[in-house]
């Protein structure tokens, strides 16, 4: 009796032994995986906020630039009144301005200009020309958040499984006493406590996965 006692523990802590040494290598694996997979979402985040600080200043640059232009050629308006007789040769001047902006500005000058000058068609404070020239730098500020959230959430898959893989590598060992140990009893035991760990290490791995 205790000898086909010893044996079913045997084939028992053979099996576990099988598949507790599968999980832990297939554990380690997608820790592995998921890790280098996290990494890579970090970088990405990284770039995306490279690119918007130097997207950012850039805009700002060239947002400061629109701006003084927009103003010279405003304050060319009152030269027309000043000076009537000079209409033709201020205008292509004030073109000359408009047209050498961006071409943002110049749609929105012309768009204020056939208006007759509505403040709400003010050029540089349109919805439409804000959007033109802030979309990049904001469409990248979120693209970096977005892979920021990706990197930590992968990251934290491959947390989850690195302990279950430690988790397996203490029922490897349990197995390993038990499959040593002489006595029958305390054998069970181990194999039992190492059954309990191997679920355990696959209730983390699915809570990681799901």
């Amino acid at each position: 009796m205790a000898k086909s006692t010893r044996d079913l523990l045997e084939i028992i802590t053979a099996i576990l032994l099988g598949l507790v040494s599968v999980a832990t290598a297939f554990g380690a694996y997608q820790a592995s995986v998921w890790a280098a997979e996290s990494s890579r979402y970090a970088s990405v985040s990284q770039q995306l906020r490279d690119r918007n600080l130097t997207e950012a200043l850039t805009t700002q640059l060239i947002y400061r630039d629109d701006a003084r232009r927009m103003l010279d050629a405003i304050s060319l308006n009152q030269e027309l009144i000043i000076y009537p007789e000079r209409t033709d040769a201020i205008l292509a001047e004030q073109a000359v301005l408009v047209q050498s902006a961006t071409p943002q500005l110049a749609t929105a000058w012309d768009i204020w200009v056939a208006s007759g000058y509505s403040e709400e068609l003010f050029p540089i404070s349109t919805s439409e020309y804000e959007a033109a020239m802030f979309a990049a730098p904001q469409s990248m500020q979120y693209g970096s958040y977005a892979a920021d959230l990706l990197a930590d959430a992968v990251g934290e898959k491959a947390d989850r499984i690195t302990v279950a893989s430690v988790v397996f590598a203490f029922a490897l060992f349990l197995l390993g006493v038990a499959g040593v140990n002489p006595g029958v009893r305390l054998s069970a035991g181990l194999v039992i406590a190492a059954g309990a760990v191997f679920v355990a290490g696959l209730v983390i791995v699915l809570l990681a996965v799901f």
